[in-house]
């Protein structure tokens, strides 16, 4: 009896001291949180980040690292897989120019395993159909991750912004595979449009509108917006297109892959209208005090 006390005070102690790590890692991380948003310069914020990859890769080596709740991060987002595969640490770097930068890690369970994202070339529609490896990522903010398993397909979905520069916005949906190794591939092939498949789907639109993608259980789909250019004439002039007044979505097969549906019917009962929220906010609030919840979770 005496053993089993020592050998649980000694577990308690030794993940007390995990937890009381962690908070100090992530107390130095929140510090710099608006010098990286807010900097003077440039350079003041690539340190940011700088040091921020740095403290993460720190905390990513302690224990509790996966399951620790990281509160205090306003900033930089994370999200978890729900099948609890992977959790993505992600954050946004404006640059003074009216672009920005984009870092990411996907922490495995395992203690200390993690894969670095390389913010290596631009989300446009000339990637829609590229397999990229993480070294060679295009950088987005994602806010939404799920899990598919039909019959022999495995993998995730994931739904992220980029703020693009100063005259638009962009979009991406995407899908994510690990293989045994537990390496990531991006892009595979199962998104529907009308030129065949796509590895993933990237929308840009007006800087001053809001496009609506997510994946939303009352309609057991992922929904969006229906763009169209602003005037007659701008057609592929992509920084002049807003959300119409309908929706396109896609619908999971059979076969793991993804039916587009145009003009999905997005009517709803009476009932349901107050709750029926599925939009996320395309300008993420740096300003919002520590304590409060992180603006790019919700």
């Amino acid at each position: 009896m005496k053993s089993f006390l020592v050998t649980c005070i000694s577990l308690f102690l030794v993940f007390g001291a995990y937890a009381a790590d962690l908070a100090g890692l992530e107390q130095k991380i929140a510090d710099l949180q608006d010098d990286l948003t807010t900097g003077a310069s440039d350079e003041i914020r690539d340190e940011a980040s700088a040091k921020i990859r740095d403290l993460l890769v720190k905390a990513f080596a302690k224990e509790e690292a996966f399951e620790y709740p990281f509160d205090r991060f306003i900033a930089i987002s994370t999200i978890k897989s729900p099948d609890n595969t992977f959790r993505l640490f992600n954050w946004v770097q404006p640059r003074l120019e009216g672009t920005f930068l984009y870092y990411a890690f996907v922490l495995l369970p395992q203690k200390g395993e993690y894969v670095e994202l390389v913010d290596n070339q631009e989300l446009s529609l000339e990637i829609e159909n590229e397999e990229l490896q993480p070294n060679n990522w295009y950088g987005a903010l994602y806010y939404e991750i799920f899990p598919v398993k039909v019959r022999k397909e495995n993998y995730y979905v994931l739904m992220g912004w980029d703020g693009n520069n100063s005259l638009s916005n962009k979009k991406v949906l995407d899908a994510i595979e690990f293989d045994k190794k537990g390496e990531i591939t991006f892009g595979k092939a199962v998104f529907q449009t009308p030129d065949g498949m796509a590895r993933r789907r990237v929308f840009e639109y007006a800087k001053s509108a809001i496009l609506n993608l997510r994946f939303m259980q009352s309609k057991d789909a992922i929904v969006f917006d229906r763009l169209e250019p602003e005037k007659t004439g701008l057609a592929g002039q992509y920084a002049f297109y807003l959300p119409s007044t309908a929706y396109n979505g896609y619908k999971l097969n059979r076969d793991g892959a993804w039916d587009l549906i145009e003009f999905i019917d997005m009517s709803r009962p009476k009932s349901e209208e107050k709750g029926a929220e599925f939009n996320f906010p395309d300008k993420v609030n740096f300003d919002r005090h520590r304590n409060n919840t992180n603006p790019i979770r919700q």
